[in-house]
């Protein structure tokens, strides 16, 4: 059978792109058979982001708790109020997004003794869950960058 000249270009198209999407797959299941977390490195420094701004927010609630306690219970009535509960607001939705995101990654760990079963199986799930990945990093991106401005706003 002979093929018209775009339909063979573009079989072979697709053909490489078969390979390509294989060879990734093969390469990421690799990778987590032959980590000791169970986790790829891009995985890793994901979940100590989260983890990182998660702990931020856990400093940024004591302050407030102590502040709140050293006062009596009463709110004080300075010009940083408007601010901290700005900062606060957003601490609180960063902790959110921080905690979702480290339950995915957690769930994309390869885990138990059927590590190599495992190791070819996560890859898949992993690329199913990759567009919610990236959107809950840039939103913790932009978290960063707002909780750094209302800390600056803060602290002039």
């Amino acid at each position: 059978m002979v093929l018209e000249p775009l339909s063979s270009i573009s079989l072979a198209g697709n053909v490489i792109q078969f390979i390509d999407f294989c060879s990734k797959l093969l390469a990421e299941g690799w990778e987590l058979y032959r980590s000791s977390s169970g986790a790829t490195g891009l995985n890793l420094e994901l979940e100590k982001a989260a983890e990182t701004l998660g702990q931020f927010y856990d400093r940024i609630n004591s302050c407030f708790e102590s502040r709140i306690g050293a006062r009596g219970g009463q709110p004080s009535a300075d010009k940083g109020t408007k601010s901290e509960d700005a900062l606060r607001v957003t601490a609180i939705s960063c902790r959110g997004v921080a905690d979702n995101l480290l339950r995915i990654l957690q769930d994309l760990r390869v885990k138990g003794p059927t590590k190599k079963w495992q190791s070819f199986r996560q890859p898949l799930r992993g690329i199913q869950k990759k567009e919610k990945i990236e959107a809950m990093s840039k939103q913790l991106s932009k978290y960063r960058e707002e909780l750094s401005l209302h800390l600056i706003t803060i602290l002039k």
